[in-house]
């Protein structure tokens, strides 16, 4: 059982993530492709609670860090999310990090790192002002009461470890073994299906993402590219099959667009290699200065986008990688 649900685990992981991505979408028009989108996702988190329970079946997992942790759980939900902050995208939304770290790996290294001797930090703080307030904390502080079950709970798991340890490491052999090839098979999948959905086709045009870009969410309304290339800096790359907002979703051709669009400043007409006609200039509908391509079809047009903040982002490596994904736009097939 312990196999069965470790492997259904991330077959159904993958098959969701690519369900959602190409197939039904989160915000699709459709009730129905949000109840499957939901219930594939209710599968996986149903298989996920089963292998961690079947897991601990056969080994009980214990040891003074983790022991602490649990005991410093509250103090360490409330003390990480600077440090995720702080080394993520931008910090609460407000400013671009100055500490940003791409590296996934080492971005969790750094905010355990830190989380960890902040909490210990914090911890004391609150037991000597908690026990300010309800006038015992001295004293249980100083009597060491509040740790006390902590090292009663190390030291029977310690006296389990000596008793059973080896035998429940042989139990786990053939199942972690099995977990590794699964895990190696689905980061392959991910890294090799990654850069080959950069084409996404709409309304009878293939628009190609730039090389750094790989695909986050594809549905029938929107596709969304996040750039994942270490060498510049570039915000998320849109393509909207229908007009996304209520200032332009009226307007049927590109001459519309550029005569009655006058909140789209410095708009032109563009002609691209493969000879498709759009109509480009900025935007701040969304708060923040925006590219635009408004791209003509024999279906009617859609919108490739990107938001160019300096806050955030490098105006000059989104403006090229703009120009890049508008040039390959090209009838499909």
């Amino acid at each position: 059982w312990l196999i069965f649900f470790f492997a259904g685990f991330f077959l159904l992981f993958r098959q969701s993530e690519w369900l959602i991505d190409t197939r039904l979408g989160y915000y699709d028009r459709w009730l129905w492709h949000r109840l499957a989108s939901a219930g594939i996702q209710w599968l996986v988190a149903l298989f996920f609670v089963m292998s961690c329970l079947t897991m601990m079946m056969k080994i009980r997992l214990g040891n003074r860090a983790l022991a602490w942790l649990g005991a410093v759980s509250l103090d360490f939900y409330l003390m990480h999310g600077m440090f995720v902050d702080m080394f993520g995208f931008n910090f609460a939304d407000i400013a671009r990090s100055a500490f940003y770290i791409k590296n996934v790996p080492l971005y969790m290294m750094a905010v355990l790192g830190c989380s960890v001797p902040a909490v210990f930090i914090f911890q004391r703080i609150r037991i000597i002002l908690t026990g300010l307030v309800l006038q015992k904390g001295i004293e249980e502080t100083k009597a060491g009461k509040h740790i006390r079950p902590i090292r009663i709970h190390i030291r029977e798991r310690r006296e389990y470890t000596e008793a059973y340890g080896t035998s429940h490491i042989r139990r786990i052999m053939i199942p972690g073994v099995t977990v590794l090839i699964l895990a190696s098979i689905f980061f392959f999948l991910q890294i090799s299906m990654g850069g080959a959905r950069r084409t996404q086709v709409r309304k009878g045009m293939a628009v190609e993402a730039p090389e750094g870009f790989t695909l986050q969410r594809a549905d029938n309304d929107s596709v969304l590219w996040k750039y994942t290339g270490g060498d510049k800096t570039a915000g998320y790359l849109v393509l909207d099959t229908e007009i996304p907002d209520t200032n332009s979703r009226d307007q049927a051709t590109l001459e519309d667009v550029y005569e009655k669009c006058e909140w789209l400043t410095e708009r032109e007409y563009y002609l691209n290699p493969y000879g498709i006609r759009m109509v480009r200039g900025f935007t701040d509908i969304s708060g923040s200065p925006e590219r635009r391509y408004y791209i003509e079809t024999p279906g009617g047009l859609f919108v490739i986008r990107m938001i160019e903040s300096e806050q955030y982002y490098n105006k000059d490596d989104c403006e090229e990688l703009m120009q890049v994904t508008a040039d390959s736009v090209h009838p499909a097939g």
